[in-house]
Formats: C-alpha cells, structure tokens, sequence
C-alpha cells in the first residue's frame, strides 16, 4: 500500500511539473526569492537566516509580492508573450536551415567528380549495359525457340486439315459409290414387320405389341437375386419389370397395364419400391421413376433383356 502511495505521489508530481505554468511560475519564484534562498544554503547560523529572511521581507505586502504575486505574473507574462518572438525566431531559423541546404546542394551539383567515383561510376555502368545485353540476348533466344515452334505446330495444323478433308471427299464417295447397291438391296428385300413383332417407338424404346410381362422369363438365378433385392411379391416384381420395360418412367396407368396388375396390387407394388428407394413419383403420385439406384439395379441384373421377353397371352407365371 505505501509503494503504491508513493507511485501516486510521484504521479501527481510529474504532472504538476511537466505542467507549463508550474514550471514558468518555478523559475520566477526562484528569480523573486533569489536571495533568500542564497541565505538559506549559506554557512550563516539558523538565527542570522531568519534575521536575513525577516530583513527581505518586512511586510506582509512583501512577502506576498515575492511569495506569490510576483512570481504569478511573471509566469503568466512569460507564458503569452514568449511565444510570439519564440515563434519568429524558429520561422527565422527553419528558413535558414532551408536556404543552407539549397546552398550545399548546389555546390554538390556543381563539384566535378573525383577520378575514383568517376571509374566507380563507369564500371557500374559497364556492369549494368553488360547485364542489358545478356538478358536481351536470352529473350531474343526465347522468342526465335518460340517462333519455331509456331512454325512447326502452323505446318502440323496444315497437314491435319489436308488429311481431314482428304478422308470427308474419300467417305463422300464411298458413300456416293455404296448408294445405288443399297437402294437395289433394299427394293428386292423390304423390310416385313409381322402383328407379333416388337414395335419399336421414336425413343428408340422395344415394347411388346398387345402383350404384357412375365416374370417367367427371368432365368433362375435372375429371380433369385431380384427376391433378394426386392423381396418375393409377384406384384412388386412386375412393377418393377413394368418400369424397366418403360425406359424408367411411367404413368400409374400405364404401368399397370404393362405389369398386367389391377389398381390396388400396382400400387402395393409401388409403395414397396419407393420404401427400398428403388422409384420415386412426382408431387401427385401420377408419375413414377425409376430412381439411380433402380436403374443401377435393373442394369446389373439384367432385368430389360428379360423383361421384352414376352408371352402370347396374359401374364404368366409369379
């Protein structure tokens, strides 16, 4: 606790010094009580002091004026009238520290060099010209490198394009050549599609005409795993097969009527697929997809191939 007494103490002390008034009140106070500070320091006995200190200040007048007054006012004249000459002298002072610098700086622009810094001087010089020439010579080095194989990729592209349009005239006359043996083979043997063929649509999709799946044309090891993956429902399986058949995707119509099911057994079978993650359908439940994990499905068992597979009657087997 004392320590930090007298940290504060020396605080506060700090601040009244560094303070201008008190330091500009300080100094007139010891100008005013010169003398009696002289007494006080001296060799005289403590009785003489005294005598010496009542002698300078008889008066309470006095001892006011030189104690307090005095002092105050001189600080305070100090204090507004020293920096108006303050302010001059170092205005005055700054310019010629200014006109100094001019006066050095043009003595230096005008002083001839030594023989030493002259050769310092052209030996740098030499160093950097010598450094220009090099870095030059590298890139023009690098732009001939460039420039060749420019040249060599300009001739690869040239003969690229010769070769590209030799084989289109080539293919244009092969197929020229080939067309009128087509045509000929093509009007002694037409095409003949019978009521029973697969029908194939724009997309590129084989259905069966008028039939519908069967799960009899899984082979056994087919069906196996689509119970493993699936479970055993006949009507889950067709609707699975029925979607297959349909590229994926399909109304609930069409999909019972491909799976050969009634309402209620289709869309059991449905449900039991979105469960497994396998079909998925839209915000009415109108369409159903085949999801990629289906698809993935389908594909590794093989399940297309099978299901074009098709019956002369209704469905079959399950």
């Amino acid at each position: 606790m004392l320590d930090d007494l007298t940290k504060e103490i020396k605080a506060q002390l700090y601040e009244r010094v560094k303070s201008p008034l008190f330091g500009a009140f300080a100094f007139s106070w010891v100008a005013w009580n010169y003398r009696a500070l002289l007494a006080l320091v001296s060799d005289l006995e403590f009785a003489d002091k005294m005598a010496f200190i009542d002698k300078a200040y008889p008066t309470a007048w006095e001892l006011s004026l030189h104690g307090a007054l005095g002092p105050l006012i001189s600080a305070l004249l100090f204090l507004w009238l020293y920096p108006y000459p303050a302010r001059f002298m170092y205005s005055y002072w700054a310019k010629q520290q200014k006109e100094l610098k001019k006066v050095q700086q043009s003595i230096e622009d005008e002083t001839p060099l030594t023989q030493e810094e002259a050769n310092a001087l052209r030996k740098a010089g030499f160093a950097q010209a010598k450094e220009y020439q090099s870095q030059l010579k590298e890139l023009s080095a690098t732009n001939k490198e460039l420039e060749e194989r420019m040249k060599l990729l300009q001739e690869e592209n040239g003969r690229l394009a010769t070769e590209r349009d030799q084989f289109g005239e080539a293919a244009k006359k092969a197929q020229e050549q080939a067309a009128p043996g087509l045509a000929s083979v093509l009007a002694q043997h037409p095409p003949s599609v019978s009521k029973d063929a697969a029908v194939i649509f724009p997309n590129g999709d084989i259905r069966s005409k008028g039939k519908v799946i069967s799960i009899d044309s899984l082979s056994d090891e087919q069906r196996f795993q689509l119970t493993q993956e699936i479970g055993n429902g006949a009507e889950i399986q067709r609707v699975m097969l029925a979607l297959v058949v349909l590229d994926g995707e399909g109304d609930f119509d069409s999909i019972a009527g491909v799976a050969g099911l009634g309402k209620i057994e289709t869309r059991h079978g449905l449900e039991v697929l979105r469960s497994e993650e396998l079909v998925s359908a839209s915000a009415n439940s109108v369409k159903w997809f085949l999801t990629s994990s289906g698809r993935s499905l389908a594909v590794r068992l093989g399940l297309r191939e099978a299901a074009l597979k098709v019956t002369d009657g209704g469905v079959v087997g399950g």
